[in-house]
């Protein structure tokens, strides 16, 4: 009975472990944790013991995004040299295209060539 509650309690962890920072962008993406992950169709647990459901395909730190039935875009901020460096991505849901990181001029000039309907929320990418 002691295993059971054990795991049990594993499982609600598991499952609850990005219940605050977590929205489903599409079928197979998902945000969470200030991170754009695309569910893996080989989903796998690690050396350690933990299950992995998701391979990050936009690292930390993930400010702002949007997306619709075509695409996701995606505003991230990194640090380098303490100075802030913006990095803007568009993925293409139909076949998995991902082009970024991407600097904001070559940002707008994709998003235009693939028709991208969507745009970002301007008040997330200030310094």
């Amino acid at each position: 009975m002691r295993m059971r509650k054990i795991f049990f309690f594993f499982l609600v962890v598991l499952f609850t472990s990005c219940h605050g920072d977590f929205h489903e962008l599409s079928e197979k993406y998902v945000y969470c944790e200030y991170t754009i992950s695309k569910s893996l169709s080989n989903s796998r647990w690690t050396e350690d013991g933990k299950y992995i459901p998701y391979e990050v395909v936009v690292g930390r730190k993930v400010t702002n995004y949007n997306h619709d039935n075509d695409f996701i875009i995606v505003h991230q901020v990194n640090q380098h040299n303490r100075e802030k460096v913006h990095h803007y991505w568009i993925i293409r849901l139909a076949d998995d295209m991902i082009w970024g990181p991407l600097p904001k001029d070559s940002f707008d000039m994709k998003c235009k060539e693939q028709n991208v309907k969507i745009s970002l929320d301007p008040r997330y990418e200030s310094d």
